[in-house]
């Protein structure tokens, strides 16, 4: 994929499509024809598919989403005054995206760390695995970490499930109360109000992610507020799209990881190379700051969604001023109107920032939604999903069984069909599926692009926490000179104030997690540690996981193979050389 910018002309695209062809004509026995072939189909398949979603006009015209426009960037004074009034609620008062659901097996307990505190997952419910429990990971007995222990089924014979403690049998139910000791002589002899339960916290599954309340004493008000999930990446999410969201643990705090997200100056500089980004088209990136009435009216026009973003910039001129509309106009497929191109990036508290780009095509708007768990202080997790909303409209179309191919679909509609079709043949070649219907683009091979981006700055966010801990610095000592910045004062701003209200309930731990404080960067963390993508992805990623087994049972038949080839050359040379 990253071998084909989306910016080649038209002239590379056929020399690779001859390049192609030429391999396929090549005389290979049946396993390389059969695995070459495959890679052929794919990507010849990706680039009609690129081009056809760039030429992409549906037949329904979308409503134009413009955002709205200054002519000046001067506006830092009131960029965050909202954020100044309202106030924030404490931080373990609010909704936390912990792990993506399909991270969770249901036959075993689940472990994860939120605001500094050690929580356990595991589905409770025997009769079809949706009900989640999240409890505090430690036992009642002598707190060995329940994530240790095993999901059993209930004495009684029911269908519930139940935790049990690896260290002495005793058991809990999905609400923390403990329903069996071994060790009693007898069960008639147990009584449970003898037994401090164990903490249990609301919690919910949503966009393909599991989200927790981390406050008990509070569930009545957790039960009102709504998750920060747009009403595009509901539709994604409805499609079976939110399900293959990208999730990675990262060796630097909320407090850089907020910045970072926020911050759209620094893409072609950290992520160089990335698509078609590259530094060299480092340019100015004015921000204008939304008022409430100006976000209402672009939430309107985008569908709405569940609430307002907490702040809102716009990037002014996004066509020539956004890194990411820049690169993308640069294809000449794309047909790009500069009127149309917006850009613009919320935070909504305490977690999600959004991205919501149009290159300048009706209709071929996307969002980039990135959400945040505070791990501990220096650790978080950040998970990814990206919408395209002509692609969601496809799919909502063959859902409901619309007919691509007949005389009303547009003829660009036809196209994007066919290369769809064209490109799941060819990944079906490749990956070895035999299903019916294959995913038009594995998702693991987007997992592998997400992991090239968070790689691009992870080394120098984890070093510049050492720098300022060493210097004694905070963020108020940055040097901001330009509107580019104003989306990061705000974000600082609201998590320093987020903090202290949680510092006022006594909870220092858990604002010293999003804050960074009493914790020390280390300078001396191995590199190869802080990229390792295997540790803080695979090994909690289903769909990496499945792709990593098969690729190794392919190297495996493939040696054979070597094995097999490489014998039969040298008994062949044997026998030519013998005569």
């Amino acid at each position: 994929h990253r071998s084909i910018p989306l910016r080649q002309g038209a002239d590379k695209r056929s020399r690779k499509l001859h390049s192609l062809l030429w391999l396929q004509r090549r005389r290979l026995n049946m396993r390389e024809s059969l695995v070459i072939g495959g890679v052929c189909a794919v990507i010849c398949s990706h680039l009609l598919l690129v081009e056809a979603f760039f030429s992409y006009q549906p037949t329904c015209r979308f409503a134009n989403d413009r955002g709205l426009r200054s002519s000046s960037s001067d506006n830092a004074v009131e960029e965050d005054k909202e954020v100044k009034e309202s106030g924030p609620r404490p931080l373990h008062q609010n909704w936390w995206p912990v792990t993506m659901s399909s991270a969770i097996d249901p036959s075993k307990p689940h472990s994860v760390e939120l605001l500094g505190k050690k929580l356990v997952l595991w589905r409770c419910n025997g009769d079809d695995d949706d009900e989640l429990s999240c409890l505090d990971d430690q036992c009642a007995h002598r707190f060995a970490p329940l994530s240790e222990g095993r999901v059993v089924s209930t004495s009684d014979g029911g269908n519930r499930k139940c935790l049990q403690c690896a260290y002495h049998g005793w058991e809990f139910s999905g609400a923390g109360t403990c329903t069996r000791i071994p060790q009693l002589a007898s069960s008639a002899s147990y009584k449970p109000e003898r037994t401090e339960p164990v903490s249990s916290y609301p919690v919910r599954e949503a966009a393909g992610m599991v989200w927790v309340w981390p406050d008990m004493n509070s569930a009545d008000l957790a039960g009102s507020v709504s998750l920060p999930i747009s009403s595009l990446l509901e539709r994604f999410d409805k499609v079976g799209g939110a399900k293959n969201g990208f999730m990675r643990d990262l060796p630097y705090g909320m407090e850089f990881l907020g910045e970072n997200l926020v911050d759209i100056s620094h893409l072609p500089f950290s992520h160089h190379s990335v698509g078609a980004l590259n530094r060299n088209d480092g340019r100015p990136v004015p921000l204008k700051m939304l008022s409430e009435s100006e976000r209402e009216e672009v939430s309107t026009k985008r569908g709405g969604g569940s609430r307002l973003p907490l702040f809102q910039a716009e990037v002014i001129d996004a066509a020539n001023h956004d890194p990411e509309v820049v690169a993308a106009r640069k294809n000449p497929a794309l047909q790009s109107d500069p009127d149309i191109a917006v850009s613009t990036v919320g935070f909504f508290d305490p977690c999600h920032v959004r991205y919501h780009r149009n290159p300048g095509v009706l209709g071929s708007s996307y969002e980039i939604n990135l959400f945040m768990c505070p791990k501990s202080g220096g650790e978080s997790r950040v998970f990814l999903h990206t919408p395209f909303e002509s692609q969601i409209s496809a799919m909502e179309k063959a859902m409901s069984g619309n007919d691509k191919d007949s005389e009303k679909a547009s003829e660009s509609e036809r196209n994007m069909y066919k290369a769809s079709i064209l490109w799941k043949r060819g990944a079906s070649a490749l990956f070895g599926r035999r299903t019916k219907q294959p995913p038009a683009f594995p998702p693991h091979m987007g997992h592998m692009i997400a992991h090239s981006i968070f790689d691009g700055d992870g080394i120098f966010l984890h070093k510049q926490g050492d720098r300022m801990h060493r210097s004694g610095l905070t963020y108020r000592d940055y040097r901001t000179p330009t509107s580019s910045d104003i989306a990061v004062n705000a974000f600082r701003r609201w998590l320093d104030s987020a903090a202290s209200v949680t510092r006022e309930k006594g909870l220092q731990k858990a604002a010293d997690a999003v804050t960074g404080e009493n914790y020390t960067y280390r300078d001396d963390l191995p590199r190869s540690q802080m990229l390792d993508r295997y540790t803080t992805h695979t090994a909690q990623c289903k769909i990496c996981l499945d792709a990593l087994k098969g690729l190794e049972g392919k190297r495996d038949k493939l040696l054979v193979a070597r094995t097999a080839l490489v014998g039969a050359a040298g008994a062949s040379g044997v026998l030519t050389a013998s005569a």
